[in-house]
């Protein structure tokens, strides 16, 4: 034949959006020959390879969290340091002995 078997003959599309269909996927990339297991292989092979360079990062990931919980604690401390010495400089403290009783009254 004189034409492709897989074109369509008097299809009623536009040529605009056959431009813009070409123009949108000029860019594309297909794996292997396009076939469907050809993309599959190439899918689990890029899978492994984002694993492995993944596995480096859990020992940032874990330093990350590690220096979190470090500030988190830390800024506890001082907000409960300040607390204290703020109740010490009013005068009603929150760690004072304990009263006397009088005489003759067991406690």
């Amino acid at each position: 034949p004189e034409f492709n078997e897989w074109q369509l003959f008097k299809m009623p599309i536009k040529k605009s959006y056959c431009d813009a269909w070409y123009d949108a996927c000029k860019n594309d990339y297909f794996c292997g020959q396009g076939s469907y297991f050809d993309c599959g292989a190439f899918y689990w092979e890029d899978l492994e390879q984002k694993e492995k360079e993944s596995n480096g990062s859990t020992a940032n990931k874990g330093l990350v969290i590690g220096l979190s919980v470090t500030g988190a604690l830390a800024l506890i401390a001082i907000a409960v340091t300040f607390f204290l010495i703020n109740k010490e400089k009013k005068g009603t403290p929150v760690f004072a002995p304990p009263e006397q009783a009088p005489e003759g009254v067991s406690t």
